[in-house]
């Protein structure tokens, strides 16, 4: 593979993955918001009806949250990979 197709790959490569970053911190975004309005609806019901409250949009928490867990751990992985390759072309800047 020539020089110049190694080089459009590269930043092909790095422009896919920084797509994928920041879908990931979107659908975070989107799933935390999510989950905030879940509780916000339940403490309004709490505060209207108090203990006769209808928790039921507090059902899904325990799984939500889960799935946030693993959105977070896959943006911070996907951060140090993306550091890694950067460093990996200050490297090739320097020699």
């Amino acid at each position: 593979m020539e020089e110049q197709d190694k080089l459009l790959q590269m930043a092909e490569e790095m422009g896919e993955a920084r797509q994928r970053i920041e879908r990931t911190a979107m659908t975070l975004k989107t799933n935390l918001t999510n989950i905030r309005s879940k509780i916000n609806l339940a403490l309004a019901e709490m505060e209207r009806r108090g203990t006769e409250a209808d928790l039921g949009t507090l059902g899904s928490l325990h799984e939500t949250g889960a799935v946030i867990d693993q959105q977070v751990e896959k943006l911070k992985e996907q951060r140090i990979y993306l550091e890694q390759a950067l460093n990996s072309l200050k490297l090739i800047k320097l020699t």
